[in-house]
This record gives structure tokens, sequence and C-alpha cells, in this order.
């Protein structure tokens, strides 16, 4: 699979032809190959907010001395609409939400605010809670009437000084979220009157999809500590989605059109006028999972080893069977979408910091991408947080899920770390042969085959991934997520596209229905 907007069209050959947008037909390649930036839907971070009551979150590796400073933009969102700028109703809409559609001015939240926690220390690690994530050229896109987004500094001593220092292997989860039409349970473009609704300071967010949300944890010790944290942001958001939404969670949802209703908030202007159809297309959420691994060369030697895991740890999350009302016959159709737009994919490998740096050099020196939170990779190491995100899960079901697979996150990452220390030089994986694996995730989850990268061995990844998780164990227990941990295992024998599927029956209404019905499971 490829990982950036030059590559070759998507092959339309079965299975994939049945998920992936016939009406595009040849011209898909025409639309893949565009001029540059603002890519996948949105940037996405962990930020350090109040939490609700008197909860109170911090940055990973942030002090209780940081510095609070707040800057509020002139702008404001503004209601959902079509990206053509009209007003008209989506279809499938409930007679509620096109009253709401086509007033337009009914639907509208609260200003965005950008908020910096300094830290005056080399070596520690603020946090950045922005309210900009992909502003696209700030000139174009805001027109002075926005701020730009929180500069981070990408030169090479900048990034070291970020992973620097010493800390545990914190976690932080977000998760990507759907606001349904609660009569057709179609994708309801309201998020920005939820996320009005919800009066959360931050921890409730949109994103380019008008009918997505974001929500955020703080960072944590420990998964059980996040799993808190999401099951809070989801009451949350149910409470907020009463008379307006029904909310779900899923990482595409199964039967609705292929083409999207994006935000009117100005940030993403440029992503439409850029990408045009492409940007009403990714109607796609993902789970991501910041984890520190504190240490400068320890944190690049972990990244390049965590490239080689993005499959198994993609067939552990698959969960997107379904598009546009049909069954692709894969395990997740959400990569396939994704890699229409640039940086996508598999990572290449960083053989150090100043390579890093040279690579954010030459973004905003070729306009391609002006901000390092624009290297949408399923894997990055985070300039701004000092973390490894890891993109590649699709977003679960349940809090419990995302728990599982955020613990399968926080323990590889410690596990590779603790090989690093004890002198193992960890192995960098070429770029295509992860690739391979990673189209086999995508194809088949759980019920295909992984080759070993070195020997090409193929072995099913079942037990690919029953053998890593064993291996983790000793480490969970050591983090203190073996619970979590061993609720991955049980998503191991029986995925969630697998779920999904038998709870469609054949009719991918029942998939929404059955989303929709598990939102608040467990929490």
């Amino acid at each position: 699979m490829s990982g950036g907007a030059g590559g070759d069209p998507v092959d339309q050959d079965a299975p994939v032809a049945a998920g992936l947008p016939r009406t595009l037909g040849a011209g898909v390649g025409q639309l893949v190959v565009l001029r540059g930036q603002v890519g996948r839907v949105a940037d996405d971070r962990v930020e350090a907010a109040p939490g609700e009551g008197s909860e109170e979150v911090a940055a990973h590796g942030a002090h209780a001395d940081a510095v609070e400073q707040t800057v509020q933009p002139r702008g404001s969102h503004r209601s959902a609409r079509h990206v053509d700028g009209g007003h008209r109703p989506r279809a499938g809409l409930g007679r509620r939400h096109r009253e709401r559609a086509a007033a337009g001015t009914e639907v509208e939240s609260v200003a965005a605010g950008y908020t910096v926690l300094a830290v005056d220390e080399p070596g520690k690690h603020p946090g950045i809670a922005v309210g900009v994530e992909d502003a696209g050229r700030d000139d174009e896109a805001h027109g002075g009437d926005v701020a730009p987004p929180t500069a981070i500094e990408t030169d090479a001593a900048s990034l070291r000084a970020a992973f620097d220092g010493d800390g545990t292997f914190t976690v932080g989860i977000e998760e990507e979220l759907m606001t349904l039409d609660p009569e057709t349970l179609d994708l309801a473009p309201v998020a920005a009157a939820v996320i009005e609704a919800a009066s959360a300071d931050g921890l409730v967010k949109g994103e380019l999809p008008a009918a997505q949300l974001e929500t955020v944890t703080g960072p944590a010790a420990t998964v059980g500590e996040v799993a808190q944290q999401l099951a809070r942001r989801r009451r949350l958001v149910a409470r907020a989605c009463a008379g307006l939404a029904t909310p779900a969670a899923g990482a595409v949802h199964p039967f609705t059109d292929l083409l999207g209703t994006v935000s009117e908030d100005r940030r993403y202007q440029a992503t439409t006028v850029e990408y045009g159809e492409v940007a009403r297309l990714q109607l796609v959420f993902g789970l991501h999972v910041h984890v520190r691994a504190p240490g400068v060369e320890r944190a690049l030697a972990v990244y390049n080893a965590l490239r080689s895991y993005l499959p198994e740890l993609a067939a552990l999350a698959a969960n997107a069977p379904f598009l546009a009302g049909r069954d692709t016959g894969m395990a997740s159709v959400r990569p396939k979408i994704s890699e229409l737009l640039p940086r996508q994919g598999v990572p290449p490998a960083l053989a150090s910091w100043d390579e890093y740096a040279d690579a954010f050099a030459w973004g905003r020196a070729s306009g391609g991408f002006h901000h390092p939170r624009m290297w949408w990779w399923e894997l990055r190491p985070h300039p701004g947080f000092g973390t490894l995100e890891l993109r590649v899960p699709d977003q679960q079901t349940t809090v419990g899920e995302s728990a599982a697979n955020a613990a399968v996150a926080q323990s590889l990452v410690a596990s590779l770390a603790e090989r690093h220390d004890a002198g193992e030089a960890l192995p960098v994986h070429p770029t295509w042969r992860i690739e391979q694996n990673r189209w086999s995730a995508a194809r088949h989850g759980l019920a295909g085959m992984l080759a070993d990268l070195d020997s090409g061995e193929p072995r099913p990844t079942r037990d690919r991934v029953a053998g890593l998780l064993d291996e983790l164990a000793p480490v969970a227990a050591r983090l203190g997520c073996s619970d979590e941990l061993a609720d991955a295992v049980a998503l191991a024998t029986a995925g969630g596209s697998d779920r999904l599927r038998a709870a469609a029956a054949g009719d991918p209404r029942r998939a929404a229905a059955w989303l929709a019905d598990h939102f608040l499971a467990g929490t």
C-alpha cells in the first residue's frame, strides 16, 4: 500500500472495488496526484485542559509549574454545510436536522481558543492545546481573522529537546466519534452544535467532517486511568447530543453517502480548496494513542522498530468492513480512503533527528506541508508532545476496546525501549515489506497471513498477534495494564470487523444501529 499522494491509483480489483468510490472511476489517479499539503482530515492531539468536575490534566512530561497562556482568536466556528458553500440539507437527515441545516444560523459553537502550556526548563515537554489542527496555508485559510497554529520548533536541536529527559511511559488517547441522525442513523452534520452543547473547554472538538467529534484525554501513568477519562468523555458527548444527534463510535460509517459534509470552520478552508471532492471522501474515524518514550536516542530507536508492528496493531483494531452500504470484503477500508491523500500509511525510517528536521524543512520549502502536525503517517514522533503517536488503529466501538488497543501500544513501546536499554540493536525493516503486511491486515484482518520481515515466511496473523500479546504480558504487568491487555487477547479471537458483520446480518443499517447501541457500553 502506498504512503503518499503521488502513488499509483488505488487498485479497483475485487474485493477493493466493492468498497471504493465507483463514482471516481478512472479519475481516482487524478484525484490522488494533487499539488501538496493539507492531507488527512485533521491533526489530532492529546491535550492539557480542565476535565469534568475537578479533574485537571497536564501534558506529557509537563510539570505542575507550567505557565498557562491563553490567546483568544478573533474568528469563531460556524455552522456546518456542504463544501460547495450551499445550505442544502443532506439526504437521509431527519426533519429536525433538515430544518437545522437549512436555517444555517441555528448551528453555532463557542469561539475557538488556543492554549499553550509553556515550560521554561530545557528538556521539559509542554502540552499544547491548539484550536487549529489543520490550518492549511495560514494566509489563505484565515485571511487574518483567526490566529495561526501554535508554532512548534522543528530544527534538530528542538526535536531532541522534545524527547530528552527521564520519565515514565505515560499514555493518552484521542477518539474520533460520529454524530448520527436519531431517525435514520445516517451521519448528521451537527458536530458544531454538539460541541457548543458540551461546553467542555476543548475536551470535545470538531474535525473536517461536520459529523465528526474528537475527544481527548490527558496523559496518565496507566491505561486504566485513561479509560476512565474516555468513559467520562463519552458520557459527556451523549449528554451533549440530546435532542441533536445519536453518538456512535466506529471507523467508517456503514451506509452513509461517499461524499460527506465538511465543517465550515475556517481552519479547513485550505483543505477543501486543495483537495475538493477528496476532502469530502474523508469520512474516516481513527483511534490515536500517544505513548511517551523518554530519551532522545531511545525514542528514535523505538520509533524505527515500532514501524514493523503496525500491521499487527492494524489487524487487531480492524473495524471498518462496510462502505456506502456495501460489504467491501475488507477488514478495514479506512486506510484505503485515507491513502487518497499524502503522507499516509507506513512512515519512513529516520536515521537521525537531523533527517526528521530536514523533512519538515523540505515540506515548508516545497509548500507541500508547512506544519509538523501535517506529518500524517500511521506513526509519528510528535514534536509538540515528545510522544510516539500511533495513528494506525481504527476507532473502536467501546471504551474497553479502545483501552485494550492502548494497552498493547503502551506495552509494546515499553518493551522495545527495554530491549534498546539492554543493548539490543532494534531492527529497522524496509518500508515496502511492512506495507505488504499492512495490506494483508487491512484486507483480511486477523484472518490473514503476515510475513516475517526478515525471512518472508508467512504465518497466520492471529498467531502472530497472539504471540506478541504473550510476549507483552510481563511488561503490561509492570505498567499496570494487565486487565486491558487481557481484553486485547479476547479481541484477537474475534475482531471488530467480525462482530460488525455479525451484527449487520447482511444489512449495514443494522451495523450502524449496533455501533450506536454500544457507544456507552462499559462506561
